[in-house]
Parts: structure tokens; C-alpha cells; sequence
């Protein structure tokens, strides 16, 4: 059912929207969104220079009456969110709102993959932590996802506008410049081996050619009006994060470091439960240690480049 349909991917030159377009450009028509003047991997079929939200989005719906929106759009970053809870806002529920909205008037039928994050959970009582836990969201980002998703909801419900939701848990993957992976190569590559927090935290990571399989089997399935985890269902320690990133850059372990202190904002364990992915037939694909592997590779590569460009 899901053979040439026609995707508009927002933020399609970020890190998530980037791959997810490189995923599904085999079997779909891709018209991509952001804020650059280019499409810089070149994998849609149509680009458009877009600062949401905009009076012009919703022609560009009538325009290509696309089957479905996946929202990639917006602020990724629960540290940045504890600083500027206003910036971050602003990128999220009123946009979301925006693009439903425009969707409505249109009235096309394009259903919405929403990309929303465990962050919403915060400190969950249980693990794996399932669809319908508590939410009780420790970061205004993890709030303001929350509202996206209320959003997604009363759309819905009012409207009939079809959506998916997905948690993402801790996304990885080479070209991703900020938060845990980068954050810890950058100390690295400086001489300094000093973190928060004990160690003892845990993630649930995935890489971000996992989650773009995810929502290639959602539009395969025609999936709508649900909730979804994705994760890869594995509990990872914080501090054996730290080692494997040691390893791969031949750093002293030794001089590894953890102050003790919790950053506000981040939560201590998690892990999903992934049985929705599952029955769709997912099965991460890119191990933890593979996916450290080539994120060291990317990174050191980095630098190489960098130089030889200055």
C-alpha cells in the first residue's frame, strides 16, 4: 500500500530529517523543507526554503497534496531547552500547531509522523518504560514535546486528522554534533576526561538509521493514530558509553572522571519497551559498538577535514 507516496519532510536537512529522506527516496516522491537556501544532501525531489511558521505552507500543501508529513523540524536539545525555554517553545508547539492547521484547511488527508522523545517520560517508576507510563517531564523541552503531542491529539480528535507519534529515545549516529557522542569526543580530543553525573545513568540508544527503518515500516503498515516507543529496548550505562568512546580513540581510560553531579533536565534511567516496533517487524540492525565505531571514524575524519580546509 505504501509504494509512491508523496512525503514532505520538515527539517529535511537536519540530522534526523536527513536520514530519514535517505531512507525512503527509493520508494517515494520527497518534498524536503528547511531553512538553508539548499537541500545540502540532495536526496528529495523537490526542496524548499521555509522558516516555519509560514503563510506559505499551507499553498505548498494544496501545491502537492502529499500523503504524509514527517516532522523533523525544530530545537533537539534538552541543555539548550533548561536555558532558552522560550526559543525552544517557540519551535515547537506553535509550529506544530501551525502545520496541523494548515493541513485542516487544506483539507488533503496527509497524515503527520510526529517526532516526539522520551523526554516526556522524565524519571519513569518503571522500566522499560511503555507507551501509556507517566509522563512527568523534567526539561521544558520534554514539556513542550508533550504539548506537540496534545496537539497531535485534538487534531484528531476534533478534526480527524490522522497522525503517529514517536517517542525517540536517545538517537545517534555520525553527523550528530551535539549531546552525549559528541559532547564526550570533543573532551577528549581537548585532554579532559571529566563528566556528570555518576555513570550509573542509563540510555536507550538507537541509531538514526534504525529510527528512519522505523518510519519506513510505519508508512509501509499504514500505521496511524498511535503512540509509538522507539528504542532499541537495550539499557546502556552512561559510563560504558564513556569507555567505548575511550577505546575507539585510544584515550586513557584511566583518566576517566564522573563529578557526581546531575545537569537538571536529564533523567537517570532509561530504557523503552519497544514490543510496537517489534510486531512490525523491526529489528535494530546497527549494534552500540558498531555505531560508536563509525561515529569515531566520522569524527577523527573531522578533523582532517577542518584542517585541510583552514
Amino acid at each position: 500500500m505504501s509504494h509512491n507516496m508523496k512525503i514532505l519532510i520538515t527539517g529535511v536537512n537536519g540530522f534526523i530529517g536527513s536520514n530519514v529522506a535517505r531512507q525512503l527516496k527509493q520508494d517515494h516522491t520527497l518534498i524536503g523543507l528547511d531553512t538553508d537556501s539548499v537541500c545540502n544532501k540532495n536526496n528529495v525531489d523537490f526542496y524548499l526554503q521555509m522558516v516555519l511558521p509560514s503563510p506559505d505552507l499551507e499553498g505548498l500543501i494544496k501545491t502537492f497534496q502529499p500523503n504524509y508529513c514527517i516532522h523533523c523540524a525544530g530545537s533537539a536539545s534538552v541543555g539548550y531547552s533548561m536555558q532558552n525555554p522560550g526559543v525552544d517553545f517557540n519551535s515547537g508547539p506553535p509550529v506544530v500547531f501551525h502545520l496541523l492547521d494548515s493541513i485542516r484547511k487544506v483539507g488533503s488527508g496527509c497524515k503527520t509522523i510526529f517526532l516526539s522523545s522520551a523526554a516526556i517520560y522524565g524519571n519513569s517508576d518503571q522500566l522499560p518504560i511503555l507507551e501509556d507510563s507517566h509522563l512527568s517531564p523534567v526539561s521544558p523541552y520534554g514539556y513542550h514535546k508533550s504539548m506537540c503531542e496534545d496537539l497531535m491529539r485534538e487534531f484528531h480528535a476534533i478534526y480527524g486528522l490522522d497522525h503517529v507519534i514517536l517517542r525517540i529515545f536517545s538517537c545517534y549516529g555520525t553527523g550528530l554534533r551535539k549531546q552525549l557522542l559528541w559532547d564526550v569526543c570533543n573532551k577528549f580530543k581537548k585532554g579532559s576526561a571529566d563528566f556528570f553525573g555518576t555513570g550509573q545513568e542509563t540510555r536507550d540508544f538507537i541509531h538514526v538509521q534504525d529510527l528512519a527503518a522505523v518510519i519506513a515500516l510505519i508508512i509501509q503498515n499504514g500505521i496511524v493514530n498511535k503512540t509509538i516507543n522507539v528504542g532499541s529496548g537495550c539499557e546502556t550505562r552512561i559510563a560504558d558509553v564513556v569507555a567505548l568512546l575511550a577505546e575507539a580513540l585510544n584515550y586513557n581510560k584511566n583518566k576517566i572522571h564522573f563529578n557526581g553531579d546531575t545537569k537538571p533536565g536529564d533523567p537517570l534511567k532509561w530504557r523503552a519497551d519497544i514490543s510496537s516496533i517489534t510486531k512490525l517487524g523491526f529489528r535494530p540492525t546497527v549494534s552500540l559498538e558498531e555505531g560508536i565505531k563509525q561515529y569515531t571514524n566520522w569524527f577523527t575524519a573531522l578533523d582532517k577535514i577542518d584542517e585541510h580546509t583552514l
